[in-house]
């Protein structure tokens, strides 16, 4: 009877209580209140409807992927990957990619490099015989993809059952594996992965801390971390107009090809609650991860992220490194490059110069200099050589031409003759000369 009595107070004092502390109650054993688009949600309740969301969408997720975008994302996709930029071996986790497009390009991209790797090294062995080629060849072609690994994790069933049967008509079957798991909760052991993948997946993940956490968790030391996701136009025109497209567009498209409004209205707003680019980098830097940037693509409409985790040991020698090398280096080098430098020049700069100023200038002289002498001086002596002769040429040479002119032309004093020579030569010959032709005493004749 006590215990009766007991449990009709405690019902009484229950019942008695006002409303708001047992809504209060109920919302604390639900879990803390979060976002499902627009609408406020418990934990619980976002996890059920994101699921069924994506399990109404998911034989029409490809073709509502192409119509909402127009085929946009699949530039995208080719971006992220080429910005993975694989090689042969690396082990993939790919999370949220029930579909598996980010798996088969990560196929696609490991078989081209697998493949010119292939090609070079067929190049460096032309020496081996055609049976040798042959069976190398084929030894490496049983394994295109150089033991590279891709698991592909999703929580929803459905949009895994359409990624097996997508992989199976296109022929994607080698290192390839699917998984079905939680992001908050992978169901794999610590440091397994090289590379950690989720395109369009972590903006309906609910708790995106736990889940980036567990991203840390399975990547090798040395892993990269990777996210695909729609974020915050820059633009402010271009925004506007991207919610205009958003929320008139979109929706409409959801219920004519996937007959389903209310999801497609769901991921127009799920992108508008998601953090900005500055803040989920916050995020992942907060999750353990080094190295974090992001790169907007579109006007920011999807950013990629990326981060590394690092070893321990390589994460403090980086710290150390930061505070102490640019100091220490500046020091080393405040002493000794000037001294350093100065002598190297000292002993080196004379002789550099003697050995090239001389073949260059050389050459260079060679090259130009007719051009240059027979240019400039033909102009200067063009212009010049006239007006000097004209001033200068004619009165040296009427000087000089006065002078001997006048100095020719000038007439010979007469030599007196001694009177003993006038009588004993009275015509003027003296004995023995010859008698001079008749000419000249007609000549003499004429001018006596």
């Amino acid at each position: 009877m006590a215990a009766v009595r007991l449990c009709r107070c405690r019902c009484r004092a229950l019942l008695s209580r006002p409303a708001g502390a047992l809504r209060a109650r109920r919302g604390l054993a639900a879990g803390p209140e979060m976002h499902f688009g627009f609408q406020t949600v418990t934990e619980e309740e976002r996890r059920e409807k994101i699921y069924q969301v994506f399990e109404n969408v998911a034989k029409k997720y490809d073709v509502m992927n192409d119509s909402m975008t127009l085929g946009i994302h699949r530039v995208w996709k080719d971006i992220f990957v080429h910005k993975m930029n694989p090689c042969p071996g690396t082990l993939l986790l790919d999370v949220a990619g029930g579909t598996g497009d980010i798996a088969f390009r990560f196929i696609n991209y490991v078989r081209s490099v697998r493949q010119r790797q292939l090609q070079r090294k067929l190049k460096h062995h032309q020496n081996l015989s055609w049976q040798e080629i042959f069976e190398s060849y084929q030894k490496d072609e049983f394994n295109s993809l150089g033991n590279s690994q891709v698991v592909v994790c999703d929580i929803n069933r459905e949009m895994l059952k359409v990624g097996k049967q997508k992989a199976q008509h296109l022929g994607y079957s080698e290192g390839l594996s699917w998984v079905l798991g939680n992001a908050e909760e992978l169901p794999f052991d610590d440091d397994k992965f090289d590379v950690y993948t989720i395109a369009f997946g972590i903006r309906n993940v609910t708790r995106i801390d736990l889940a980036l956490q567990e991203a840390y968790r399975v990547l090798k030391p040395g892993g990269r971390f990777l996210c695909l996701e729609f974020s915050h136009v820059s633009n402010p025109l271009l925004s506007r107009l991207y919610d205009l497209y958003s929320f008139q567009v979109i929706p409409v498209l959801g219920e004519v090809i996937a007959g389903d409004w209310r999801s497609y209205q769901y991921l127009v707003e799920s992108i508008r609650q998601f953090p900005p680019q500055e803040e989920l980098k916050a995020m992942i830097e907060d999750a353990g991860f080094f190295k974090v940037d992001y790169e907007n693509l579109n006007f920011g409409i999807v950013a990629i992220h990326s981060g590394f985790k690092l070893a321990a040991a390589w994460r403090y020698l980086g710290r150390y490194l930061g505070q102490n090398l640019g100091r220490y280096l500046g020091r080393y080098l405040g002493q000794n490059l000037g001294r350093y430098l100065g002598r190297y020049l000292g002993q080196n700069l004379e002789r550099y110069l003697r050995r090239y100023l001389r073949r260059y200038l050389g050459r260079y002289l060679g090259q130009n200099l007719e051009w240059y002498l027979g240019r400039y001086l033909g102009r200067y002596l063009g212009q010049n050589l006239e007006w000097y002769l004209e001033q200068n040429l004619g009165r040296y040479l009427g000087r000089y031409l006065g002078r001997s002119l006048d100095r020719s032309l000038r007439p010979v004093p007469a030599v007196p003759v001694p009177a003993e020579a006038a009588r004993r030569f009275p015509r003027g010959e003296p004995p023995g000369a010859e008698p001079p032709p008749e000419g000249q005493h007609a000549h003499r004749a004429s001018a006596a």
